[in-house]
């Protein structure tokens, strides 16, 4: 397998991180930003078909030369990256910390980190001492923890059933479940009309649909009929051949 990296203009890119290019952050996940699905399917479909029986592509949350999604993204949006990244053909690929969102730090480059430096900060546990890292002085630490009061972690997420951290772990436990949402499962595209639907897709015979903008997006096919919704972000709803997602939500259907 091969991770699909973050490379300026790649369909990657366009989905979380497009302010690093000119005109503007467009990116398909951050809400209400013009951001148009067609653009990574353009990159990746090519991609996908080339090697989908050779080998695995990994989509990646992040790396350790990549800003963090936290930097641009919010909570809502973030659960959503989560949702395509650990639904899609192949291996998912989770940097740690970004499964509670932890922020990128603007931080001195490091024996050459540059401006990655900011995304290889400890991971946050708790609220103990150094985010429950470590029990040596904070000055140290090789890089330093996240300072800021509301700084995520762990300790609190894990208690928290509608945070990040849940979600991810419920997305995991779905990736596991259903075999149509493993590596190898078939992967076709169904809509991806940038009117007024979602981006809608197959995993096997499950139906998946995201709306990542803040207004209600529909969507009816034949595809839909006899579907029920087995997991979801927001409250979509399905009756006979048509699906209703409100803004910022996501819906597995079998």
């Amino acid at each position: 397998m091969d991770f699909y990296l973050d490379h300026q203009r790649n369909g990657y890119n366009t989905l979380v991180r497009d302010w690093e290019t000119e005109g503007g952050d467009h990116s398909y996940f951050r809400c209400d930003a013009g951001g148009d699905i067609r653009r990574f399917l353009q990159d990746y479909l090519p991609k996908y078909e080339r090697s989908r029986t050779s080998g695995h592509i990994s989509f990646i949350s992040g790396n350790h030369d990549t800003p963090r999604l936290a930097k641009t993204l919010d909570v809502p949006e973030l659960k959503l990256v989560f949702a395509l990244i650990l639904t899609m053909p192949g291996v998912p690929f989770v940097y740690y910390g970004d499964e509670i969102g932890m922020r990128y730090l603007d931080l001195r480059t490091k024996e050459g980190g540059y401006q990655r430096t900011g995304s290889r900060t400890p991971m946050q546990w708790s609220r103990a001492e150094n985010a429950g890292f470590s029990q040596a002085p904070a000055d140290a630490l090789y890089l330093p923890v996240d300072a800021s009061d509301d700084a995520p972690c762990v300790e609190e997420q894990q208690e928290d059933a509608g945070s990040l951290l849940a979600e991810v772990r419920r997305l995991c436990a779905l990736r596991h479940e259903w075999e149509d949402l493993q590596a190898d499962a078939a992967f076709a595209v169904i809509n991806d009309d940038e009117g007024a639907a979602p981006f809608v897709y197959r995993r096997g015979e499950l139906v998946l649909a995201i709306n990542p903008s803040s207004q209600e997006r529909r969507y009816e096919g034949e595809v839909l009929k006899g579907k029920r919704i087995v997991h979801q972000i927001g409250e979509a709803t399905v009756q006979d051949a048509r699906l209703v997602m409100p803004g910022q939500s996501f819906a597995v259907l079998a």
